[in-house]
């Protein structure tokens, strides 16, 4: 594919449906993925495939995560002289 039709068909997909991926898919993504280019060569990402019971445990501690530092926030000030 040119780079012309690359721009011109390219979407953002903002809805998802439940269909689960498959493993192979997956595989095949980070396969492809690993071509992408960074800068400098830096190669600075890392890739966690989650699957069966282990997204609902990651958003569960994610939301609690979020729960204790929004009461952080709301906690009064101390201000000192």
């Amino acid at each position: 594919m040119d780079l012309e039709t690359t721009i011109r068909t390219r979407r953002s997909i903002r809805k998802f449906t439940a269909a689960p991926v498959t493993d192979e898919t997956i595989r095949e993504l980070l396969d492809v993925a690993r071509w992408a280019p960074s800068w400098a060569n830096t190669q600075c990402w890392s890739v966690h495939v989650l699957g069966g019971a282990a997204p609902a445990r990651v958003r569960a501690a994610y939301r609690d995560a979020v729960e204790r530092q929004a009461e952080r926030l709301r906690a009064p000030l101390r201000c000192l002289p």
